[in-house]
């Protein structure tokens, strides 16, 4: 898996989910602020061939706006064909698909899809990103204003 990157200031590797024998990973910046634009990639890495991606990634709406929404190198691996789509949920969530065609699968770890979105902020004046959870974007910590706040995952 890639690692962290420790000399960039807010930028590294999130926490690693494993599913079987599949791994996800978010990597982009941890810190944001009302206003800013931030992409962040979900890179995959597999024991096995995948042949197809369907997965949901939520997000706070009050907080994110989604502005973006690319396709990787991961099932593209080998110069196989890809069909990627991807619809936004007003109720916080983007569900995607991605699946590759011809024989076999990828599994070299590489970026499934780049998702940018906007700090929408409001009264949020800096926010962290928590990406322990890749298959939920997105719990955004919003204790600049709400000090003492829990996550709601929890």
């Amino acid at each position: 898996m890639p690692q962290p990157e420790a000399a960039l200031s807010g930028v590294g590797q999130a926490g690693v989910q494993s599913v079987g024998a599949v791994q996800l990973l978010w990597q982009g910046p941890t810190q944001l602020k009302a206003g800013d634009t931030i992409a962040l990639q979900l890179v995959m890495q597999a024991d096995r061939p995948v042949v197809s991606v369907p997965l949901a990634i939520g997000f706070d709406p009050r907080l994110l706006q989604v502005a973006d929404v690319r396709e990787g190198a991961f099932l593209r691996q080998g110069g196989a064909a890809t069909t990627f789509s991807y619809r936004i949920d007003p109720g916080k969530q983007v569900l995607l698909t991605a699946t590759r065609s011809g024989a076999g699968g990828a599994t070299s770890p590489d970026t499934l899809a780049t998702l940018t979105f906007r700090c929408l902020g409001g009264r949020h004046l800096a926010s962290r990103i928590d990406h322990h959870r890749p298959d939920r974007f997105g719990w955004i910590d919003d204790q600049c204003h709400r000090a003492g706040s829990t996550r709601p995952d929890h």
